[in-house]
């Protein structure tokens, strides 16, 4: 199918010397629109994709369904479009056919995305070619996370050689949790506020995931804070919350921490802290 030839065209429109391509024919016909995401799914291969408002929507959401590749959309808006904490949303210029225009991204959304090795690709998806200044940002945004990335590699293996660790563990390890941390830094630090509800079995298997060693930190430590709340108010129902080895061997086999002794430890004064008030 000639999917080009499907486009309508406008001349002088919206201004003079401009040839308008007019994407509607395209959502008009559900098999020639169903073939223009297959094809544009077969090209993308970035886990994350920029869509410049509005058009770049309709192109892109649908990727989230028909692509293997694309994990997570980042919206590219207009002014006063996108809520944002201090700090997470960034101006872009750009130089269209017509005048000039800004569009806003926020990092976070950036660092929500999944990452490849220790890297975050993401493929934009516009109907204009005026992107260069949005991908120019992108990339800078990228830039940062590597070199955040970077830093923390290097301190967390100094941290884990002096722990005792061998060299390639010690590296290994520290460039699991610099990545980790990296996209945790990037949205600068800012909230965000959720509205759960879980009964107690859900709790239970949520503790035995989360407050195991091996949880990305800050997860870790949100659900060693939920933890202390429910304790004192239902410390029989809860007494044996927690990770595995608070109470047996861990699970984990060769991916284990090493440090059950450690951590059974710190369960068991929780615990005897909340039944004794």
């Amino acid at each position: 199918m000639d999917l080009q030839s499907v486009l309508k065209t406008y001349k002088d429109f919206p201004k003079q010397g401009i040839t308008f391509f007019d994407i509607i024919p395209y959502l008009q016909d559900k098999e020639i629109y169903r073939t223009l995401i297959d094809r544009i799914a077969e090209c993308t291969t970035a886990p994350n994709v920029a869509a410049p408002e509005a058009r770049g929507f309709l192109f892109t959401a649908p990727l989230l369904i028909v692509s293997r590749c694309v994990h997570n959309i980042i919206p590219v808006r207009k002014s006063g479009k996108l809520p944002f904490a201090e700090g997470d949303l960034h101006e872009v210029k750009i130089v269209k056919e017509y005048g000039f225009d800004k569009l806003y991204y926020r990092t976070s959304d950036i660092a929500a995305g999944l990452p490849t090795g220790d890297v975050i690709e993401i493929s934009i998806i516009d109907d204009v070619l005026a992107t260069v200044e949005v991908l120019r940002a992108m990339e800078n945004a990228q830039a940062s996370y590597e070199t955040i990335a970077a830093i923390l590699a290097q301190k967390r293996r100094e941290e884990n050689l002096a722990r005792g660790m061998e060299e390639k563990a010690a590296a290994r390890a520290a460039e699991k949790t610099a990545i980790e941390d990296a996209r945790f830094v990037l949205p600068n630090a800012c909230d965000t506020k959720l509205m759960l509800t879980m009964n107690a079995r859900s709790l239970q298997n949520f503790f035995r995931h989360r407050c195991c060693s091996r949880a990305q930190w800050e997860i870790r430590e949100l659900a060693r804070q939920m933890l202390e709340l429910v304790l004192p108010v239902a410390p029989t129902l809860f007494a044996h919350s927690g990770p595995p080895c608070a109470d047996g061997p861990c699970p984990e086999g060769k991916m284990t921490c090493g440090r059950g002794a450690e951590i059974r430890g710190e369960y068991q004064a929780l615990r005897e802290r909340f039944r004794h008030g």
